[in-house]
């Protein structure tokens, strides 16, 4: 356990609404002030965003009571339900919504894109050959 509670946070999210030093509070005001500022933002009331996190949303919608934890990395579309969070280190890219009460697992990665490639193998009965392979 941290000896800082606001560094405590980062990896804990939950704990914010149960704990959170006033410093951490002014923090986070801060935080989606600018949020706010940079991107086509919609915020809930109360929510928690670790400083550790990568958020770059093009249009972020975050409900109340949410969090996003440390080393997490959002971009593009992201909505959030009420009390909906991620676990440090989760990767959320592209459009995605999240109803009230979803939790993302650390670790986890949701690439809602398309990377526009080209397909490099075709099927061929029950197995996979590169393009253009011949029998």
């Amino acid at each position: 356990m941290s000896d800082d509670p606001a560094a405590a946070l980062d990896y804990s999210p939950w704990l914010y609404w149960s704990g959170a030093p006033a410093s951490a509070r002014e923090a986070q005001l801060v935080r989606h002030r600018r949020l706010t500022q940079r991107a086509d933002a919609r915020l809930g009331e109360d929510w928690y965003l670790s400083p550790l996190a990568s958020i770059e949303p093009t249009m972020p919608r975050l409900d109340d009571q949410s969090y996003v934890a440390a080393h997490a990395y959002f971009t593009g579309t992201i909505c959030a339900g009420t009390t909906a969070g991620s676990m440090s280190s989760a990767s959320v890219r592209g459009t995605v919504r999240m109803g009230d009460g979803v939790r993302i697992g650390a670790h986890t990665s949701i690439p809602r894109f398309n990377h526009s490639m080209d397909r490099t193998c075709r099927s061929s009965s029950s197995h996979w050959r590169p393009k253009g392979s011949h029998r």
